[in-house]
């Protein structure tokens, strides 16, 4: 793979939002990737209350990682790793 400014950019972005997003926020990001239309699902996917994952979804938002695109029934996800 060709280092180029965009992907060790990325490299060093995703390094550090790991290292400061728990464990299970990790896994909302990483399933999140895995199928961009999951909400609810992801309470019982990560065995938690639905309350749970919606605090962990608005840090995620407010850290500028998840956006959600479109109405909550028929829209998506979208993933941007520039927290």
């Amino acid at each position: 793979m060709e280092l180029t400014k965009n992907n060790v950019t990325e490299n060093v972005t995703v390094n550090v939002t790991e290292n400061k997003l728990k464990s299970r926020e990790q896994n909302i990001i990483k399933l999140t990737k895995e199928n961009n239309t999951i909400s609810v699902e992801l309470a019982e996917k990560l065995f938690v209350t639905p309350r749970t994952i919606i605090r962990d979804i608005e840090k995620l938002k407010q850290l500028g990682i998840l956006k959600r695109i479109g109405p909550a029934k028929g829209g998506h996800w979208e993933i941007s790793i520039n927290p």
